[in-house]
């Protein structure tokens, strides 16, 4: 009957991931005014064309579907019904209306016409959907009409049709005459509307040289001469003209995606944009501006200038560089100027720069815990930098061989794992071993060896605990299961099991006491922020008192993979090299996929690294928290859990 039936349900938790009752509920009813409150299913009458008139006004799909083919089927027999539909008030029923009856025989131009004519732009907008599906409609007048139209959805509308209009198939004069629409319609853009600027990139596909020259020529008509027809003078200070440069994919692009960045008229916050068009280009066309950006002399040495130095490089075919020691040479200095960033590393293994490796191992030791380290880290051993990673794991200074065995515990490589191995078994401190443990964990290949010298008793003794502690909290399953088997844990801190939720909600704990959990031993603060302390791993906890009830709370800590929050699933990407990452996906695109572990540590892995990528069922939180906290401990930190509330 057209109505809208909405489901809802309880749910101790807002967010709407952990459904808590499955048998209570309400169904909401939302109907058109007047229609009353009994849920009554009318009868339809398809059969005539004023029935089906009725039923097409009906809100329901399945209703309308039916009512339309009837009506379409009838042709000329519904038109004078379908007619008067359309001069209805109500905008949406003239659209089907006019709709239909431009699909009567002879009858569509008569109908287009019409629609172009209505107040809505809607529907004048319909009028160009409709001519263009029309063979006995010329689609390129009813553009020449709406062209100067008031609304912009129109003129996209227009822009769209011309997409139509094949340039092989048409005479110079009927070409000329589309590229001056468009042009008509592109001096119309206003720099903002993202819609209307990828309305006019889908118009000028495969006539985009055709189109630049006719809107230059007509912005040079309609000013007083800044601009001449071609590229060699683009207004760079016009946005919608630099928008249009930069969706543009003509032959001309290449030339003004250059001319662009050499001139000081485009804005600073365009410059990155209009360096990724670049990589639209055709290969040659992209070596060619490439090359001549990396090593233009109409570039400044500002900042901006060298960014786009670097991006340009950062393109380059290292081949065609490897025997040109001028350019090489130039190449250098844009390095320089890179320095401490991604872009630094990414140059490096791009041209293979050997001599740059021990500035790599600094940046590796002393961004150990972000993406810039882990990048230096993954091409020293792509690189196979036995030597220079050794001399800082073998390092007097004992913070420098820390820095070292974090780094390569985060690359999550598996060629890290000999290296951490043998600093297990080798002759530095207790500490220095148990953290090469730590590190070699969170590496698949590492977990499996250390669970293999556990059960074969082969790990030093000092080293066991370290190890279960690692192994229990490892993000794969077999693994995880295997190491309470070869290394069990007591079940909890006091050895004493763990209530019922339905107890545990009933007994009350110290705020105060609550907040020291949070930042002690239940080490929240590592994945959480509360007001401020803590990392942004999981969800922030800022208001968690207001989202979440008492025995929500406590399931949550419990079984943490019972209802995960949404943007905080797991993912689980198998790499090539036969290693696993486990993360929160933070980004993701057609190049890489970001994720961050429970440490907060952001891994950015390539896609050709990747063999497969999963979304888990298990929750990122460790499901295993009760067991460094005695009952009190965590009544307590719920307690405190419950304080934090939105403020008022």
């Amino acid at each position: 009957d057209g109505s809208l039936i909405v489901a809802d349900w309880y749910d101790p938790g807002v967010g709407g991931h952990g459904m808590g009752d499955t048998t209570r509920g309400r169904l909401f009813r939302v109907t058109r005014p007047g229609q009353g409150g009994t849920y009554k299913i009318p009868k339809f009458d398809f059969a005539t064309a004023s029935g089906a008139v009725l039923a097409l006004q009906n809100p329901n799909y399945a209703a309308r579907y039916l009512a339309w083919q009837a009506l379409h089927k009838m042709g000329v027999q519904a038109e004078a019904a379908l007619a008067e539909l359309s001069h209805s008030e109500r905008p949406e029923f003239r659209a089907r209306a006019l709709w239909l009856l431009g699909k009567i025989p002879g009858r569509g131009l008569h109908y287009c016409e019409i629609a172009a004519n209505d107040a809505d732009p809607r529907i004048r907008g319909l009028a160009i959907r409709l001519a263009r599906q029309l063979s006995d409609v010329n689609t390129l007048s009813l553009v020449e009409k709406l062209v100067q139209d008031e609304s912009p959805a129109v003129r996209r509308e227009c822009a769209i049709a011309l997409r139509d209009q094949s340039s092989d198939q048409r005479s110079d004069q009927a070409n000329a005459q589309v590229a001056a629409l468009w042009a008509d319609l592109a001096t119309q853009y206003d720099g903002q509307d993202r819609w209307y600027l990828e309305a006019l990139g889908i118009g000028a596909h495969g006539r985009w040289d055709e189109c630049l020259a006719a809107y230059t020529t007509k912005l040079s008509s309609n000013s007083t001469g800044r601009a001449a027809s071609g590229s060699s003078a683009f207004p760079w200070s016009n946005p919608g003209a630099r928008d249009l440069a930069w969706r543009s994919r003509g032959s001309v692009t290449a030339q003004l995606l250059q001319q662009a960045l050499e001139s000081p008229e485009l804005p600073a916050n365009d410059v990155l944009r209009f360096v990724r068009a670049i990589d639209f280009l055709d290969s040659n066309q992209r070596d060619q501006i490439s090359e001549a950006l990396a090593f233009s002399t109409k570039l400044g040495d500002d900042e901006r200038s060298q960014r786009i130095r670097a991006e340009a490089v950062s393109r380059l075919n290292p081949a065609a560089m490897k025997n040109d020691p001028a350019r090489r040479t130039q190449i250098e200095s844009i390095l320089d100027l890179a320095r401490g960033t991604r872009r630094f590393v990414e140059l490096v293994r791009q041209f293979n720069l050997t001599e740059r490796y021990p500035e790599i191992v600094s940046l590796a030791r002393e961004h150990s815990a972000d993406s810039l380290g882990i990048d230096a880290t993954r091409l020293l051993l792509d690189a196979n930098q036995w030597d220079l990673i050794q001399a800082e794991l073998s390092h007097d200074d004992e913070a420098r061989q820390q820095q070292m065995i974090a780094a390569l515990g985060n690359s999550g490589h598996n060629r890290a794992v000999p290296s951490l191995e043998r600093v297990t078994s080798g002759s530095g401190s207790s500490e220095i071993k148990r953290l090469a443990v730590k590190n070699m964990a969170k590496i698949r290949a590492g977990a499996e060896l250390l669970l293999k010298q556990a059960e074969a008793q082969t790990l030093s003794p000092e080293l066991v605990a370290a190890a279960a502690s690692e192994l229990h909290q490892a993000p794969w399953r077999d693994i995880k299961s295997k190491s309470l088997e070869i290394l069990p844990l007591a079940a909890s801190k006091d050895n004493r099991p763990v209530p019922a939720v339905r107890d545990l909600v009933r007994a009350r704990g110290n705020a105060e006491r609550g907040h020291r959990v949070f930042l002690n031993q239940g080490t929240c603060h590592k994945c959480h922020i509360v007001r401020g302390e803590g990392k942004q791993v999981g969800p922030e906890l800022s208001e968690i008192g207001s989202k979440l009830s008492r025995d929500a709370m406590f399931e949550s800590i419990l079984y943490p993979s019972a209802g995960i929050a949404h943007s905080y699933e797991t993912y689980t990407a198998e790499l090539a090299d036969g290693n696993v990452v486990t993360g929160l996906l933070v980004s993701e695109t057609a190049e890489e996929v970001e994720l961050k572990n429970n440490e907060g540590v952001v891994r950015n892995i390539a896609r050709a690294d990747i063999d497969s990528i999963t979304k888990q069922p298990i929750s990122i939180m460790p499901a295993d928290l009760h067991q460094s906290l005695t009952e009190q401990e965590l009544v307590d930190l719920v307690e405190f859990l419950t304080t934090l509330k939105a403020a008022k």
